[in-house]
């Protein structure tokens, strides 16, 4: 088993070299880099790697402390940016891509910025990236180049730093975990959560609808609107239970039965009024006395005895009998 790291033990050779008993070589160091990191971009600075258009026909490279690992081998830019001289236009279309491309090689051992050259046609398609045990490489933007151009417009650079099949982001290799199991655990919550919620909003309607047809317990923000913990105009019940007042309806029967006794009360009113104009008109005054002769229904009548004088008829005339303040008259 390889393991590391770990102080190695110096001992040295015939020759005088020294021989480390723990030393491990950088073959062993990226392919623990591979379990801990994806290869990418370090996207947390967004300008990361990104691919600019420039003057005519060149492009830059942003970098300014940009990270990026490739094939466990991880690579820092330094400079602000880099700029990169794209072959001239041909007669039919082509299309470039950027790459960051490790090279294990023995002149090489470095991850560098290249530009790989498409073949132009009148479907031109990006040249395919190179993944073998000495070169591997990621794409960071694909540039159509335009037939007989002379220019790269900023437009024509596909930005791929966000393709996770062609280059990705530098992140945790935990990322790559199957968490399905867990995910399916997950759902499962989350279903009975919907199902709980669902009979939750049922409950809620049919106590809204129950408040609304007056059969079900009022809530709290339709009694208490301020939030006082007292009912809202509470003081105006006196202190007396709810029984105690009139329902609306009590209250429309009652307003209309006084209604209706007010209109009795008024039509005999009128009746009484009536027959008021009718004695006046019986008893003509002149004077104080009574004269002239008036003819009175043949019912007994009664009239107040204020300032009259009684003068009798003869035969078959009137006659009065005078009792306590009334005159009451006969026909004889």
């Amino acid at each position: 088993m390889i393991s590391f790291p770990f102080t190695s033990q110096v001992t040295f050779n015939s020759e005088g070299q020294p021989i480390y008993d723990r030393a491990s070589n950088s073959k062993e160091q990226r392919k623990w880099n591979n379990l801990l990191y994806t290869d990418g971009v370090d996207y947390r600075k967004s300008t990361a790697f990104q691919v600019m258009a420039n003057s005519g026909m060149s492009v830059n490279v942003l970098g300014d402390g940009a990270w990026c690992k490739v094939a466990g081998a991880f690579g820092y830019e330094d400079q602000i940016s880099r700029t990169l001289t794209v072959q001239a236009s041909e007669s039919l279309d082509r299309i470039d891509r950027v790459v960051l491309r490790n090279d294990f090689s023995t002149n090489k051992r470095a991850i560098d910025i290249y530009v790989l050259k498409g073949i132009a046609a009148t479907t031109p398609q990006p040249p395919t990236l190179t993944k073998n045990s000495t070169v591997h490489e990621i794409a960071l933007a694909d540039i159509f180049i335009s037939k007989n151009t002379t220019s790269i417009p900023q437009n024509r650079i596909t930005d791929l730093r966000l393709n996770s099949y062609l280059c990705g982001t530098l992140g945790h290799a935990l990322n790559d975990v199957d968490f399905s199991p867990y995910f399916l655990q997950l759902q499962t919550l989350i279903e009975d959560y919907k199902a709980n919620s669902a009979q939750s909003l049922a409950d809620l309607q049919d106590a809204i609808d129950n408040i609304v047809a007056g059969t079900g317990e009022m809530l709290k923000v339709a009694y208490d609107t301020n939030n006082s913990g007292v009912v809202d105009d509470s003081e105006k019940l006196g202190g007396q239970l709810p029984n105690y007042y009139a329902t609306s309806t009590q209250v429309n029967n009652a307003q209309s039965s006084a209604n209706s006794a007010q209109s009795t009360a008024n039509s005999a009113q009128s009746t009484a009024n009536s027959a008021q104009s009718t004695a006046n008109n019986a008893m003509p005054r002149s004077g104080g006395a009574l004269t002239g002769v008036t003819t009175v229904p043949d019912t007994n009548h009664t009239y107040g005895l204020r300032n009259i004088q009684i003068r009798p008829k003869g035969s078959g005339g009137w006659g009065a009998d005078i009792s306590t303040g009334n005159i009451y008259m006969s026909r004889k």
